[in-house]
């Protein structure tokens, strides 16, 4: 839901930046009977902020000039959370850290786009865009890996997610600005949900850059225990994305 919110950017370098940001985290904003036009602002009722360090170095592996994303960042929420194993009473106060690393570590053609991975519990999205002064990534293999933990089990569902994976853009000659990926996804749930333990999911996806502004993105996954739960067959799901840039 849309939230009031400021955001802060602070270019230290050619390769470090920071970013710092505060949201309202409200949840009665979500309220149906609101239809989505409820624009107060309370910051009583929770605030989000977060914290950023990114390090954008360019690496040289083998004599080649290599992108690599590093970023660290931590957030706290003063808004009030229910207990998972008592839903009856409820604690002010959620707070977490993460790390995202992504590295280009072979290099072919330059195609004059940069990747950037956005991981997410469930499935991983690749964006790529235009870069200007610095030089241009190229068909190749980037390893990426992220993490994020919650460690407050008594109010966070999942205190620890895993991901990682192999992303190799232009894996056939005459498809260079394809994306070939395989993605490792893990979340380890609170003890609080005695039912629920871990979840694991595998995928494979292929992205079709069938123009410059439309790509077309079939993936299949396998998933290991879904939701948690030995009881629950393990599934194999099938899955198809559009996108197209204006």
């Amino acid at each position: 839901m849309a939230q009031w919110g400021l955001r802060v950017f602070f270019k230290a370098s050619d390769v470090t930046h920071i970013r710092a940001a505060a949201y309202l985290s409200d949840p009665e904003v979500g309220d149906p009977l609101n239809k989505g036009l409820d624009f107060s602002f309370d910051p009583g009722k929770g605030v989000l902020g977060i914290g950023e360090l990114a390090l954008n170095p360019r690496l040289d592996i083998g004599g080649k000039d290599l992108p690599g994303h590093y970023r660290f960042g931590a957030y706290y929420d003063s808004a009030e959370f229910a207990y998972l194993a008592d839903p009856t009473r409820q604690e002010s106060g959620q707070y977490g850290w993460y790390a995202t690393i992504q590295q280009q570590v072979t290099r072919e053609n330059d195609t004059g786009e940069e990747l950037e991975i956005h991981p997410l519990f469930g499935r991983s999205i690749v964006r790529s865009r235009q870069t200007r002064g610095v030089p241009k990534t190229s068909q190749g293999l980037t390893v990426w890996f992220s993490a994020v933990i919650s460690p407050k089990e008594t109010i966070s569902p999942m205190p620890l997610q895993l991901n990682g994976g192999l992303l190799y853009r232009g894996l056939f000659a005459h498809r260079p600005r394809d994306n070939a990926g395989i993605w490792i996804l893990y979340g380890c749930f609170s003890e609080d949900l005695p039912d629920q333990g871990s979840e694991t999911v595998l995928q494979l996806t292929y992205a079709f850059q069938a123009t410059p502004w439309l790509y077309v993105t079939p993936n299949l996954q396998y998933v290991i225990h879904p939701d948690g739960r030995s009881e629950i067959a393990n599934a194999l799901v099938a899955g198809f994305e559009i996108g197209v840039t204006f």
